[in-house]
């Protein structure tokens, strides 16, 4: 599933294999970070929703040779439970690459009231 979108994503045929839908997308991803400069940044909204076959895809999916350059930035943005997800063993060489995890909180009742007063001022 997450191979055939990001194959729609860089513009490309989704094939029946999934190695093939791998290259399909780590050769745009390598030609605009090695020949364009460009660091491509794929964002991928609820996946706290994403089960452990998807996030092992993904593992895999960005996993490019073994240098110092970032290929790609894959930002993930869930709910609490995604963190709960990667904390699990089997997710343990995914977390390993996370370069950046950041919680974010709701506003307390003070503050939405503040930022509330706030717009209506503007």
């Amino acid at each position: 599933m997450l191979s055939y979108l990001c194959c729609a994503i860089f513009g490309a045929e989704p094939a029946s294999r999934k190695t093939d839908n791998f290259k399909l997308i780590q050769d745009p991803v390598n030609y605009l970070a090695l020949e364009k400069r460009i660091i491509p940044v794929i964002i991928i909204n609820e996946a706290s929703h994403m089960n452990g076959a998807v996030l092992s895809d993904l593992k895999i999916l960005f996993n490019f040779e073994m240098d110092s350059r970032d290929r790609a930035v894959i930002l993930l943005a869930g709910q609490p439970q995604l963190n709960n997800t990667l904390r699990l063993n089997a997710h343990e060489p995914l977390r390993q690459r996370l370069v950046m995890n950041y919680n974010m909180e709701g506003l307390s009742k003070e503050e939405g009231r503040i930022s509330c007063e706030e717009s209506r001022c503007r």
